[in-house]
């Protein structure tokens, strides 16, 4: 395979050369070139060599170089300079080149390169004295003391030799890059014979030398200017690493030419060379943060074992939250919420944290107002993560974040900010060795104490100073919510960790033991009666009474007999309940990995189950699924969920929490197409009496309710809804696995309205955030450590702690630089930052602004093309479709434009105007009344490989119908949209399709005929609409879907239509 490269490559190299020789007139010997001497594999092939090297040297008259016979071996030894890879050019300079000055003086080799003479005329004698590696050494030390030839003559010489002006070095590169190939005389370069293979050439044992040692290729022997030369080392040094950004050395570059050439930079100085460490060490002293620091902790626990907890400096944390002007800002505080004394304006909604109950009782608690302290309420978020796929590298992350933050700035991951690290306290403890459960939950809660000590002594100290706003205030920092999983929740009560329901008290924020009884008002666990079982627990022990007796009274109240670290006086917002009102049930654990992922395994049991055909039915679903997923993808609304075409819309195992909520959409979108009903029927999910779109509807819109600001009114009588929720999800999915809906999840759906009492909107509650601090904080820092389980957590912490000091070198640099980062690329740093901030600024203040009330463009139109409509006698009526994209290379695609568009054309075509020219486009952006985002509405036949068509709500006359956009046309001046509306048949005069969504979360309609197309201005639109088609059903029918912003609103209609509505 090797040879049949080489000839093939070798066939190329003959007709360049052929091609040369027209190009230039100059005359050239009649003789072949000389081979490459290298590929002398035989005595023979090398005494019969040697012989025509004398002969042609002879006819030149020149004096043959007594050592010529010694070459082949210089050649192999030095790898054949100039030479490529193996099998491809195998170019040379010949002998005259390398041994000769260009005068043509005869010189003769040194000492070291001398052949012994029982050597001089066969190849194939080994002599320990022709060692490759002697012999490259010997030959470059001659050729640079002696000669001192470079590889620039070479090259300058072979451009005068074609008549190639060579006054600058432009030029000569030029000339040599393009033409270096071609050159095949004896004098210049070699082209290599066709049976030539470097591979055979390694192990052919007939050298004197060793061909594996010392080989040297051509590229050995090029020079390169200052320049390329620093830029080609900076590249390798930087590519020798794993996993390392192709933009590593652009962003380097440009960093660089930034410097030298904007501020004049001087790179000759000592000082600006200093390593990563003393660098850091140098900004942590300008910016003043040598306090901010991460310490290892060593903390005793079971098995005589020491666990290396990370503790980082609390009172650094806390100031950071009032000093970076990210976060820290007027239009980042909660509006209506004093900073300073903790007061609040009286408001008629549960939205932000000082709108719950739960906020005055700890004004109370610490004595606020009575001290006048600056209240600085804190949210935890603590879970395990895993960094490596055996285990052994897990850690679970504890951060904290200002609770009163507003809800667009608390959703940002540089929001909050790490406290401590545990590590993995499993690691290292075989299968032998037992544990008992009490002990576990003891040694996370020594650890949990290390890390929250610094609070218990700031609130033992009556407070810590901050200067916030360049004001010196006395603050009182306190836990008032923690956010977490199941699993992390049940382990900071000492909770048993039983998801079953079996316990005694199967909830661990209450008192509850029926989940189903509307009648029962949830009683909060109160801490004493924790502290009054353990101490019973303890009497017991110690006295006569046995082990088994003892347990009794723990199991009682499902809680392990274990010091926590609430009972050390960590500072918490309710001294009755404690912690047990502190970690309220989650959206993404109680309802994403709950009870969706439970509601989807009982759809998938009962349509694999039905009959024999009920795997195919899966398979159909599957398939149905990825089309509807292929039709929301191509809307201009994306406000869903995103689903899960990975596993099919049934799989929900090994799936995040807004995968299975997105999923469960998908399967409502599937029921509502009669291809999908038909399936759900059969499986007998849906029948005349009962149908699976109703308790999905309703779940979906109580999971969008949980995430609005609503009334206080609203959720004090919210309660029959959920209940009546959770009874059709009974009826509609029968679970037959362990104690089927009898589970604390369940009764976590009802807890969430007692929750928003207390903490204000559940999305206070939401710990998306925190999830994705798991990537900022402990995976990416991971990535730049040893990963080795003894050092793993010091080094992770000391990549969060400079981190941290580049981020306030970010800061000043911007301060510094203003004016010179707008000229900055994207990639860079700095303006990506300069970026963040302004977004979210502007994004602040959008949400306190009235927005237009009508829809506008916001932004030039693009893809733009020409069409002209001619009627002709003979032919009837043609169109000309002419493309005009700054991408020229689109222009030539064949892209086509809608039917409908081309039909409402042709309209405008009579007989006394018998050709039309239109500019149209095929994408614009539209603000819409109401959104915070600009809207890009599409129209055409081939983009991202397919149609993409979008769809509006606009008025027409007194209505407001759904319509396909179908084109973008300049008339007048003005840009019209093109639109193909609803059939409005048997419609009422005052129709809003919108409020029409809104009621029903789903809506079918149906395009009209093509006279129904028409042309309306920007003013028109209404709205943008998330479609997919009716799969199934007609050629124009379609289905339309509530956006998520808008389940909410479902759900408060679905609390006020009930008959036990107080107002």
């Amino acid at each position: 395979m090797a040879r049949s490269s080489s000839s093939s490559r070798c066939t190329r190299s003959r007709s360049s050369s052929n091609t040369t020789k027209n190009r230039y007139s100059r005359s050239r010997p009649s003789y072949r070139p000389r081979r490459s001497v290298i590929e002398t594999r035989n005595p023979s092939r090398q005494s019969a060599r040697i012989a025509q090297i004398q002969t042609n040297n002879a006819n030149r008259n020149t004096s043959v170089n007594p050592n010529d016979a010694v070459r082949p071996c210089i050649y192999a030894s030095l790898g054949c300079a100039f030479s490529g890879s193996g099998g491809g050019y195998c170019r040379h300079i010949t002998s005259q080149c390398l041994f000769k000055k260009v005068g043509g003086e005869t010189h003769q080799l040194p000492s070291s390169l001398q052949i012994p003479a029982q050597t001089t005329n066969t190849f194939n004698i080994p002599n320990p004295a022709l060692n490759s590696n002697h012999i490259a050494a010997s030959y470059q030390q001659w050729l640079n003391e002696e000669y001192e030839m470079e590889y620039h003559d070479y090259r300058t010489a072979l451009c005068r030799r074609n008549r190639i002006e060579t006054t600058t070095d432009d030029a000569e590169e030029s000339f040599f890059d393009v033409h270096h190939d071609h050159f095949i005389d004896e004098h210049d370069v070699m082209v290599p014979d066709p049976e030539f293979d470097m591979n055979d050439l390694l192990n052919d044992g007939q050298f004197g030398v060793q061909l594996n040692q010392g080989l040297t290729s051509r590229h050995s022997l090029m020079k390169y200017d200052k320049y390329t030369a620093f830029q080609a080392h900076l590249l390798a040094e930087i590519m020798q690493y794993r996993k390392v950004p192709l933009c590593l050395f652009d962003t380097i570059m440009s960093t660089i030419q930034y410097h030298a050439l904007e501020r004049d930079l001087n790179f000759n100085r000592k000082d600006i060379y200093r390593s990563r460490k003393s660098l850091l060490q140098h900004l942590k002293k300008i910016h003043g943060m040598q306090n901010f620091k991460a310490d290892i902790i060593d903390v005793p626990i079971s098995l005589n074992r020491m666990a290396g907890c990370v503790r980082f400096w609390t009172d650094e944390v806390i100031q950071r939250f009032f000093t970076d002007p990210r976060l820290f800002c007027n239009e980042n505080i909660a509006e209506g919420y004093d900073v300073f004394t903790g007061r609040s304006e009286p408001s008629d909604f549960y939205g932000e944290i000082h709108t719950g109950k739960l906020f005055q009782i700890a004004l109370e608690t610490f004595r606020i107002f009575e001290l006048k302290l600056m209240p600085v309420t804190l949210t935890m978020f603590m879970d395990e993560t895993h960094t490596d796929n055996k285990g052994g590298l897990n850690a679970t992350l504890v951060t904290i974040q200002y609770a009163h933050f507003n809800e667009e700035t608390r959703m940002k991951t540089y929001s909050s900010f790490p406290i401590g690290i545990i590590p993995n306290l499993a690691y290292g403890v075989s299968k032998d060795e037992i544990i008992d459960s009490s002990t576990k939950v003891q040694d996370e809660h020594d650890c949990l104490y290390v890390i929250l000590q610094r609070l218990i002594e700031i609130k033992n100290q009556g407070g810590m100073n901050l200067k916030v706003s360049g004001r010196e205030v006395r603050a009182m920092p306190f836990i008032h919510l923690v956010i977490g999983d199941i699993k992390g929740h049940n382990m900071l009560g000492a909770v048993f960790n039983d998801n079953s329901g079996k316990t005694s008290l199967p909830n661990r924020m209450c008192y509850c033991t029926d989940f189903f009884n509307p009648e029962v008002k949830c009683e909060w666990f109160k801490v004493k009666d924790f502290v009054d079982a353990k101490k019973k627990y303890f009497e017991m022990r110690n006295t006569h009474g046995t082990k088994t007796a003892a347990d009794e009274i723990m199991k009682s109240i499902s809680r392990h007999p274990v010091k926590t670290v609430w009972e050390r006086g960590v500072p918490l917002s309710s001294p009755i309940h404690g912690i047990y009102i502190a970690f309220p049930p989650e959206l993404l654990h109680t309802m994403g990995v709950g009870n969706c992922a439970r509601i989807i395994k009982v759809i998938h049991d009962s349509i694999k189950d039905c009959d024999k055909d009920g795997k195919h039915d899966v398979a159909l679903i599957d398939r149905l699924h990825a089309a509807i997923y292929r039709d929301l993808k191509r809307n201009c609304d994306h406000d869903i969920p995103e689903t899960s075409l990975i596993k099919g819309s049934m799989e929900s195992t090994k799936q995040g929490a807004v995968e299975n909520i997105g999923n469960l959409l998908a399967l409502l979108c599937i029921s509502f197409t009669v291809q999908g009903k038909n399936l759900m029927t059969r499986s007998k999910l849906t029948s005349d009496e009962k149908d699976i779109a109703t308790p999905l509807i309703a779940l979906l819109a109580y999971i969008g309710w949980l995430h609005t600001t609503n009334p206080k009114v609203e959720v004090e009588n919210a309660m029959p809804a959920v209940y009546d929720l959770i009874r059709d999800m009974k009826a509609f999915f029968d679970r037959n696995d362990g104690n089927g809906w009898d589970l604390p999840k369940i009764h976590g759906m009802i807890q969430m309205l007692e929750c928003i009492v207390y903490f204000g909107s559940a999305k206070n509650q939401y710990g998306g955030p925190g999830e994705q601090s798991h990537k900022k904080y402990l995976k990416d820092p991971s990535t730049r450590s040893r990963r080795q389980p003894a050092s793993f957590l010091t080094e992770v912490a000391a990549r969060i702690e400079e981190n941290v000091v580049i981020e306030a070198s970010m800061e000043s640099l911007q301060n510094q630089l203003p004016d010179i980062i707008d000229n900055m690329p994207v990639s860079s740093i700095l303006k990506r930052r300069q970026v963040e901030i302004k977004t979210d600024l502007l994004s602040s203040q959008m949400s306190r602004m009235s927005l237009s009330p009508l829809a506008t463009i916001v932004a030039k139109p693009v893809g733009k093309y020409s069409i002209k409509m001619t009627l002709c006698e003979t032919n009837g009526l043609k169109y000309f479709l002419k493309w005009d994209y700054d991408d020229k290379s689109k222009n030539q695609k064949s892209i086509g434009l809608s039917a409908d568009l081309i039909s409402y054309l042709s309209t405008t075509v009579t007989e006394t105007c018998n050709s039309t020219t239109t500019i149209g486009y095929t994408c614009v952006s539209v603000q819409f009344p109401g959104l915070k985002e600009k809207t890009i509405i599409r129209c055409t036949d081939n983009h991202l490989g397919r149609k993409w068509y979008h769809f509006v709500s606009l008025t027409l006359g007194t209505k407001i119908v759904a319509a396909k956009v179908c084109g973008i046309l300049v008339t007048g001046g003005e840009i019209r949209f093109v639109v193909h509306p609803m059939s409005q048949t048997s419609l009422p005069i005052d129709f809003d399709f919108d409020k029409d969504v809104e009621r029903n979360f789903l809506r079918k309609f149906t395009l009209g005929n093509v006279s129904s197309i028409t042309t309306v201005s920007v003013d028109k639109l209404i709205s943008p609409l998330i479609v997919f088609s009716d799969y199934g059903g007609r050629r124009n029918d379609y289905v339309c879907l509530l956006p998520k912003r808008k389940w909410g609103k479902w759900f408060s209609n679905e609390i006020r239509n009930r008959k036990d509505w107080p107002l």
